[in-house]
C-alpha cells in the first residue's frame, strides 16, 4: 500500500505542475497521461476533435478483458491560476497544488 501511495503522490505532483489552461498544455498534460497508462501495460486509444473548437482529444485506457467494466471521465484542464499554485506541497496529510481537489487529484483518493 505505501508504494502505491508514493506512486500515487508522485504522479499527483507532476500533474499539478502542468499549467494546462491552454489547450497546448491540456494536451500536453493528456500525453503525459496516455504514456503513464502505457508504460503500465494499459491500451490507450484517443480520439482528436474534443473541446468547443475541437483542439483536444480525448483518452481511452483498458486494463483488463471482460466485465465488470468502469467508466471514469475526467478533465485535464484548469482554470489560470497563481504560479505558485501549479507547485505542489503537502502539510500534514494532505497535498495542495491546482488541480488537486479537482480531476488531477482523481487517482488520489
Amino acid at each position: 500500500m505505501v508504494k502505491n501511495k508514493v506512486e500515487v503522490l508522485s504522479l499527483t505532483r507532476r500533474l499539478v505542475r502542468y499549467r494546462s489552461y491552454t489547450p497546448g498544455a491540456a494536451e500536453s498534460t493528456m500525453d503525459f497521461v496516455n504514456g503513464w497508462f502505457e508504460a503500465r501495460g494499459l491500451e490507450t486509444i484517443r480520439y482528436k476533435g474534443a473541446g468547443p473548437n475541437g483542439e483536444l482529444s480525448s483518452l481511452v485506457a483498458r486494463a483488463g478483458s471482460g466485465g465488470p467494466r468502469i467508466l471514469l471521465h475526467a478533465h485535464a484542464d484548469v482554470v489560470p491560476g497563481n504560479e505558485d499554485q501549479f507547485e505542489p506541497y503537502e502539510e500534514g496529510e494532505e497535498l495542495y497544488g491546482r488541480g488537486v481537489y479537482d480531476m488531477k487529484g482523481l487517482w488520489r483518493r
